[in-house]
């Protein structure tokens, strides 16, 4: 007994001094002051030489975690979606089935399945907004294609229930059905690919069904005209980066190594590898962030930013921002001629050189 209550003393005096010790402060992170740059000419160069001057005309929708690159394509009579490898080459995965009226707005992939959205769009039409009316998935290893949704042909006429967003995330397929095309209520339901199980996940005021870092994310409408990102189906992010974002997770992106993300009048990015970096003063505004290693691209269309965040330089570049996955950044230039379609570029981003000022 005796030996055991010394025991105690010894373990409640530590936890005395332990409780007594400040606690030590986190390191500040390295900062680097934003500023304005020059393209380097082998930014220019390898742009140029990304360039997809093939026909039928490509738009890209969605980069891989391996780099390829889904497209869709209109030859004036068959639309299409091809999957752009690393050679270039580019594999039809799916065949719209009524080109006169539908095409392929949304995909996005994986390592197992492609996800591809079907617009009501029909060609030469004045006034039509395109509608996602079919979600299909396609599974990689034998080609197979499953409907995951459809609107019916009487609520496309009469303005009924309309799918408003898909997402895919891991092995399921999640996408928002809005009651009515005019109204903001619907529900967010999911398809299990490997099992084929459906089931409803939430329902409310909802638009804008997407995958982020944090999740599967959609904007809930509080009321007309304001709206708030949410992280509905929550994904586990590093330690490092969900302390320093607190519930701010809706707005972190990543390109599977790297995080980044806006707060704080700057811009944060974080990997394991490299630690905590912080690019302070005047950023360009963008609708929409991808991080691709050190580098951090911001969409505003019809020109974009990156950041390097290496250096804190920022570059706008004249390419509208598609997509970045995979070490990958798939983007659309506009031609002199505005008669002329979009020039789909595709640039390898590891081998890009450092931005400095």
């Amino acid at each position: 007994m005796l030996g055991w209550r010394i025991g105690v003393g010894v373990l409640a005096v530590s936890a005395v001094a332990a409780c007594a010790a400040p606690a030590p402060e986190k390191p500040t992170p390295p900062e680097h002051a934003s500023c304005m740059a020059s393209l380097p000419d082998g930014w220019r160069t390898a742009f140029d030489d990304g360039a997809r001057t093939v026909a039928p005309a490509e738009v890209p929708l969605a980069v891989g975690p391996a780099g390829d690159v889904v497209v869709a394509r209109d030859d004036g009579t068959v639309r299409d979606a091809a999957l752009i490898g690393a050679d270039g080459a580019a594999t039809t995965v799916y065949t719209v089935a009524d080109p006169a009226n539908r095409d392929v707005g949304f995909a996005a992939l994986d390592d197992k399945w492609i996800v591809v959205g079907v617009r009501h769009n029909p060609r030469g039409a004045n006034g039509v907004l395109p509608t996602l009316v079919r979600v299909e998935v396609i599974n990689r290893a034998d080609h197979s294609v499953r409907t995951v949704a459809e609107t019916s042909a009487d609520d496309l006429r009469d303005g009924g229930a309309t799918i408003d967003s898909v997402a895919l995330s891991g092995d399921t397929v999640y996408w928002l059905t809005r009651d009515s095309f005019a109204g903001a209520h619907g529900t967010v339901r999911s398809f299990d690919a490997s099992s084929g199980a459906t089931a409803e996940v939430t329902a409310g005021s909802l638009s804008s069904l997407r995958t982020g870092a944090a999740g599967v994310l959609w904007d809930v409408v509080d009321d007309p005209g304001h709206r708030h990102a949410a992280v509905g189906v929550p994904a586990e992010l590093p330690a490092a980066v969900a302390d320093a974002v607190g519930e701010q997770r809706a707005g972190v992106v990543t390109d599977g190594k790297a995080y980044a993300w806006r707060g704080d009048g700057g811009l944060t990015w974080w990997s394991a590898d490299a630690g905590t970096v912080r690019v302070t003063g005047d950023l360009p505004d963008a609708s929409e962030l991808w991080v691709s290693g050190p580098l951090v691209f911001g969409s505003h269309a019809p020109t974009a930013t990156v950041v390097d965040t290496r250096s804190g330089a920022s570059v706008e570049v004249p390419y509208q921002v598609a997509a970045v996955g995979g070490g990958m950044l798939a983007a659309l230039k506009a031609p002199a001629d505005k008669t002329a379609p979009l020039t789909p570029v595709i640039v390898r981003t590891e081998p890009l050189p450092p931005l400095t000022c």
